[in-house]
């Protein structure tokens, strides 16, 4: 059962930006989120949905995201959920009592598993995009022209919209 996803991204100096994209993406999904800012560099952000029937039912989401600096330019985004935390109680519940419910509780399993994937596609696209800005910006101040935040295309000066992408400049 495989309540985690890991990856390693390059760019940790961009874990603010990351964190801050993350928390406003599921925020504006209804989610409930918690931010945490260590001293260290580390970022921890809770994400939860949950409410009465969603908690018996066993479709409750709780997904734990920590970001951490490795120290060589690197950080590992680790994107986790407990499973008897979020799944055990209820799953116990239905087995006892409503035993044909228990579909539901493996429908909110594979909901979490796909809420880790979820979070961790979403720090590698915020990534990107932080990037991209930041060429952009560099870009920009260089050469006198304007350039797409989003994909860093070399936009016209007085360009609403990026030609590659779209991007309201």
């Amino acid at each position: 059962m495989n309540t985690e996803k890991k990856e390693i991204f390059e760019g940790a100096e961009h874990i603010p930006e990351v964190a801050a994209a993350i928390q406003s993406e599921f925020m504006s999904q209804g989610y409930e989120v918690s931010r945490n800012d260590l001293a260290n560099g580390d970022v921890f952000v809770s994400i939860t949905k949950s409410g009465f029937f969603r908690v018996i039912s066993g479709f409750k989401t709780a997904v734990n995201l920590s970001l951490k600096p490795l120290g060589d330019g690197r950080f590992a985004a680790m994107s986790k959920f407990g499973f008897w935390e979020t799944q055990g109680i209820p799953t116990a519940i239905m087995l006892l009592v409503f035993w044909p419910l228990v579909i539901t509780q493996t429908m909110g399993y594979k909901a979490q598993q796909q809420l880790n994937d979820k979070v961790i596609a979403l720090v590698r696209k915020s990534l990107e995009k932080v990037k991209a800005k930041q060429a952009a910006d560099m870009s920009s101040a260089s050469s006198g022209g304007a350039f797409c935040p989003n994909c860093g295309a070399k936009c016209g000066e007085s360009a609403a919209f990026c030609p590659q992408c779209g991007e309201k400049l």
